[in-house]
């Protein structure tokens, strides 16, 4: 079961997140592997957590916080360049040598990004130890059953062959794959409602 996370569990969802993605090879191509880049990962995703609670989205935890989900919704992706601004000194603290191919990569995905209405899911992951229970599929739920019942469609970047086959039985459709570093590569996928 999926609730939404409080800004009091922002740290506890951050820092799933940050396990779950461990192996990413997206993200840690911008902050490596490891338990201290793990640890900066946990602090990315806090600040993202707190862009989507500042109004721009919603963060989602199953029962045992055990998995995550950070959505943004229509209209909340990309921010106002202002909190854009304001956000690069901590970016750059978290990855100060990746900053700017990381950018890079990222202005090459929001140019891709689909313009109509849409709820747009950030990051989903569950910590290895309880992965293949069902927890991402229900965490993805309520914000799939609202976009079906509000006529929205959903939008994401798989970082797998894994995560888009999971993302395929949920109903998304993948779109050509980006490059957007040397060798890392992504799967951007389109959802209608249903």
């Amino acid at each position: 079961m999926a609730r939404l996370a409080t800004a009091e569990e922002i740290d506890v969802a951050a820092g799933v997140l940050a396990r779950a993605f461990a192996r990413d090879p997206v993200l840690t191509a911008f902050f490596g592997a490891g338990s201290v880049e793990t640890a900066k990962m946990a602090r990315y995703f806090e600040l993202e957590f707190r862009i989507a609670l500042a109004g721009y989205g919603e963060v989602w935890l199953d029962d045992e916080r055990l998995g995550a989900a950070l959505w943004r919704r229509p209209g909340g992706y990309p921010e106002p360049m202002s909190l854009q601004l304001r956000m690069v000194p901590r970016y750059l603290r978290l990855f100060p040598r990746q900053f700017f191919s990381a950018s890079r990569s990222l202005n090459k995905l929001a140019r891709l990004h689909p313009r109509e209405p849409h709820w747009y899911l950030f990051a989903v992951g569950v910590v290895p130890e309880a992965t293949g229970q069902g927890r991402g599929s229900a965490l993805l739920e309520p914000v799939l059953e609202r976009c079906d019942a509000e006529r929205l469609p959903a939008y994401l970047e798989a970082s797998s062959e894994d995560n888009a086959r999971l993302y395929a039985r949920l109903g998304f459709e993948r779109r050509d794959d980006v490059e957007i570093m040397d060798g890392v590569r992504v799967r951007p996928m389109w959802r209608e409602p249903r």
